[in-house]
């Protein structure tokens, strides 16, 4: 392909981007089946690029989209009203990732007749919803703070578990172990440091922009600080993902997290805010926008559908049918638990399942691993990420309609709207 019509097809996708955020805020319909939809043209329709050249890709295109976007909502998020949703988060992200890792592989071994190690493999790295997704997408939506939280840092939480769990699995069947509390120390341990790494590094950051916030290239520096947090977290087996979601949010709430140390030492509030609001928030909310535009529609170019069988179709379709269900009763468990829960809200919770480019990395990892009977992982993945992110958009248009009605009588009085969102319009 010609140079020129790179950029030419680049300029497109990118004003088609633009076109659909603003057709999501005019309609509320989401613009993820117009990406995915250039995605597919691009790719299996007009066979621009090779699905097994994007695959070679997958692990560095995703990953670098997810730390972006995982850092805008970090920077988005109110450590106090983390605090408050914290333990619904964990008992959230366990429930649904468990209930869907164990039903995906339920289905695979029960209907397809894949052995349980290899369907568990596959239920793990479909288990999560994807963070890529789900976070500039909540950012938008009309819906309390405390949903929102939850839904980010659930996200977030999820797809580093899912990582986590791939990886266990993969190993057990190559070398099996017998102390299994070992591994769940392990675990655990991953996101302890990743906590810790990111908020040591957040503050730090927020302090050491206090002296340099209003010189050129902040943001460039911003954006070396979160590859090198995230190669060390990843190279002590901590999850570097979500190290850099709590890297944003500990960066933007530095002011309150010192004060509950009760750590009085001065630094320049205003250089730091000028930096954090004016230059790299406002810079980096083109970045992201780049980032998920082209995320969704290198998803669509792996959109590949050769090789599908009928077992494989009709599996894939059981594994959509109970990725809701099963999601729907993590979401009520956690109500009975005492978190209140309305129903819109649950509705939300329920639809916000969307599985990502995560998903499609993690089920190459088997086969990449040598583990016979994993090669048709990634059409399994491919069916599930098309089929999820449909049905998302038609949940997000439905819960945009039904809080729209609800906020309306508040429009001509914001201040009343309170938290519902009616102010991101």
């Amino acid at each position: 392909m010609k140079v020129s019509a790179v950029y030419a097809i680049t300029g497109l996708i990118i004003i088609a981007g633009f076109a659909g955020k603003a057709l999501f805020r005019k309609t509320r319909v989401p613009d993820i089946p117009l990406l995915l939809g250039i995605g597919v043209l691009l790719g299996p329709v007009f066979n621009l690029v090779s699905v097994r050249e994007l695959l070679t890709l997958a692990p560095y295109v995703g990953t670098i989209a997810l730390l972006v976007i995982m850092l805008e909502g970090g920077m988005n998020l109110d450590v106090d009203r983390v605090l408050r949703q914290l333990k619904w988060v964990v008992l959230l992200t366990s429930l649904a990732f468990l209930l869907a890792a164990g039903g995906i592989a339920a289905v695979l071994c029960l209907y397809a007749g894949m052995p349980v190690a290899q369907s568990l493999m596959l239920g793990a790295a479909l288990g999560c919803t994807s963070g890529a997704v789900v976070i500039p997408l909540v950012q938008e939506m009309r819906m309390a703070g405390s949903t929102r939280t939850l839904l980010t840092l659930e996200a977030a939480l999820g797809d580093a578990l899912a990582v986590v769990a791939v990886l266990f699995l993969i190993h057990y069947v190559r070398t099996p172990v017998t102390d299994t509390g070992l591994q769940v120390t392990l675990i655990a341990n991953a996101f302890l440091w990743a906590g810790i790494l990111g908020g040591v590094g957040g503050v730090f950051w927020a302090r050491f922009l206090s002296r340099v916030g209003r010189m050129p290239l902040s943001y460039m520096l911003t954006m070396a600080a979160i590859l090198l947090l995230y190669s060390a977290c990843e190279a002590i087996h901590a999850s570097g993902v979500f190290a850099v979601l709590v890297f944003g949010m500990a960066m933007t709430n530095a002011e309150s997290i010192l004060k509950r140390l009760r750590v009085r030492r001065p630094y320049d509030r205003d250089t730091a805010h000028f930096a954090l609001h004016e230059t790299i928030g406002w810079f980096h909310q083109e970045v992201t926008f780049l980032a998920r535009v082209f995320f969704f529609v290198y998803l669509g170019m792996l959109l590949e559908v050769s090789g599908f069988t009928r077992t494989m179709i009709a599996a894939s379709c059981g594994i959509v049918a109970l990725i809701y269900p099963s999601r729907y009763l993590a979401t009520r468990i956690v109500g009975w638990m005492g978190r209140r829960q309305p129903s819109i809200e649950r509705g939300i919770i329920t639809g916000m399942a969307p599985r990502g480019l995560a998903s499609a990395v993690l089920a190459t990892f088997p086969a990449a691993s040598g583990i016979g009977g994993t090669e048709s992982f990634i059409q399994y993945a491919v069916f599930v990420i098309a089929a999820t992110n449909l049905i998302l958009t038609a949940s997000v248009f439905r819960s945009e309609r039904r809080m729209e009605a609800l906020v309306e009588p508040f429009l001509a009085d914001p201040g009343e709207a309170g938290d519902s969102g009616a102010d991101r319009r």
